[in-house]
């Protein structure tokens, strides 16, 4: 059973059913740090309603946290409660959507959940139509949303167990760092590549690389685990590839 998990906050509340729509799961639950019967409960629960019309196929509910927003209150009341719906519900995979503006306890909860057992996956949530964001490229004067993995703990280190004893893919995705670095627009989430692009600059720093080889080791890395995978392909375009998050995080670790 797969459950997503929802901190609900202001800017994410205009699009949660966009975002039950767009991931697919068996129960959704919207948390928040009020008790039961507070005024956010209360509205939270006629939210609940109004989505389980929308949906009667799916489980909607709400969760109470009961806690004070101070960061580690926050981080231990959410991961704690986490921690006892995967035992209580056998709950196979935690599905966790959070906002930019979301207290800061979620982020200490999900450091320490980071490093369980739990098999949870985490995306960040951001409104595109924020003038505010330093970066012309992410910027859409539509209301729009974007959902990125957030890199956890665990993500990077299954990253870098997949990359051990694989030299010929840890070169490859070395050079595809350095093509990043060479101009770090590229890194924005509308640049895709192609494996020529990584030939003809590895070629350029000495390394003879056949573009039969990049590609191999790009599919290696397309196919790795689903949380921890650092190379995506273009699902309209297969010749093209782009960084994922994890894979940015993880190059920070200086392979």
């Amino acid at each position: 059973m797969s459950t997503l998990v929802i901190p609900v906050s202001k800017i994410l509340t205009d699009k949660l059913e966009q975002i039950i729509n767009e991931i697919d799961c068996d129960r959704v639950i919207l948390v928040h740090s009020s008790k039961t019967g507070s005024a956010i409960d209360t509205n939270l629960r006629q939210l609940e309603s109004f989505l389980s019309s929308k949906n009667n196929k799916l489980d909607i509910s709400i969760q109470p946290l009961n806690c004070s927003d101070y960061p580690f209150a926050l981080g231990e009341s959410f991961s704690n409660w986490i921690i006892s719906d995967f035992k209580e519900n056998n709950t196979e995979y935690f599905e966790i959507v959070i906002s930019e503006d979301i207290a800061m306890g979620y982020f200490v909860g999900l450091t320490s959940l980071s490093l369980e057992y739990i098999n949870l996956r985490c995306y960040l949530f951001s409104l595109t139509n924020d003038f505010t964001k330093n970066s012309t490229h992410s910027f859409n004067p539509e209301i729009t949303y974007r959902l990125e993995q957030l890199p956890l703990f665990n993500d990077i280190n299954k990253a870098r167990d997949f990359f051990n004893g694989r030299s010929g893919s840890t070169r490859i995705f070395t050079s595809i760092l350095a093509w990043h670095n060479q101009d770090r627009t590229r890194y924005n989430e509308n640049i895709w590549f192609k494996s020529k692009d990584i030939q003809s600059f590895a070629i350029s720093e000495g390394y003879e690389y056949t573009q039969s080889l990049i590609t191999k080791h790009l599919s290696i890395m397309v196919a790795m685990g689903e949380s921890f995978k650092v190379i995506e392909r273009n699902a309209e375009n297969e010749t093209l590839y782009r960084i994922t998050s994890v894979g940015r995080a993880y190059s920070w670790q200086n392979i």
